[in-house]
């Protein structure tokens, strides 16, 4: 008679090569989608201006640690914001 299949693993890749696939595979399909990255570009824009004309300026009148943490945290959640 014949023998049930078997194999060496449970999965085809090993942890490593299934995300090397993953990783690729959201590149191509990144990259292939031109309305998405013009979208990006024009919303990092707007939201970089908006934040520039916030604080134009505003490092000549800092007087205190929190005139600095209110700067800072504007640029970090700014990144945050636009997903860099």
């Amino acid at each position: 008679g014949s023998e049930p299949l078997s194999f060496p693993s449970r999965f085809s890749q090993t942890g490593w090569g299934q995300l090397k696939a993953c990783l690729w595979k959201q590149h191509c399909s990144y990259w292939r989608n031109p309305s998405h990255n013009l979208t990006r570009i024009v919303f990092i824009f707007l939201s970089s201006t908006l934040c520039g004309l916030l604080f134009w300026q505003k490092a000549k009148d800092i007087n205190n640690q929190q005139d600095l943490f209110s700067i800072f945290g504007s640029m970090y959640t700014l990144v945050i914001f636009s997903g860099i």
